[in-house]
């Protein structure tokens, strides 16, 4: 985790950041079914335009993958963010 973090916090905003955390802190099963826009919307307590804006840049940045489409988006820690993190704690 603190890998990615030392490589994206900058180009990440206070929002983007505390989704992040959060997801890494929680793992598959505290975001079973990955991030949707409703819950980053709880997370972050931020419009849902800003919430789209949000995870689009954090897919194009690397950090999630989407999977779906429309109001069905997901969106999951990129495999090699998630190893990264697993084998931090080794």
């Amino acid at each position: 985790m603190s890998r990615f973090f030392d490589r994206h916090r900058d180009a990440m905003n206070e929002r983007q950041t505390w989704a992040m955390e959060r997801m890494f802190r929680e793992g598959r099963r505290g975001f079973a079914g990955g991030m949707t826009a409703k819950k980053y919307m709880a997370i972050t307590k931020c419009p849902p335009a800003t919430v789209t804006r949000d995870l689009s840049a954090l897919a194009a940045m690397g950090a999630l993958v989407s999977k779906g489409g429309g109001r069905s988006t997901r969106y999951e820690i990129a495999p090699s963010r998630r190893r990264s993190n697993n084998t931090s704690h080794t």
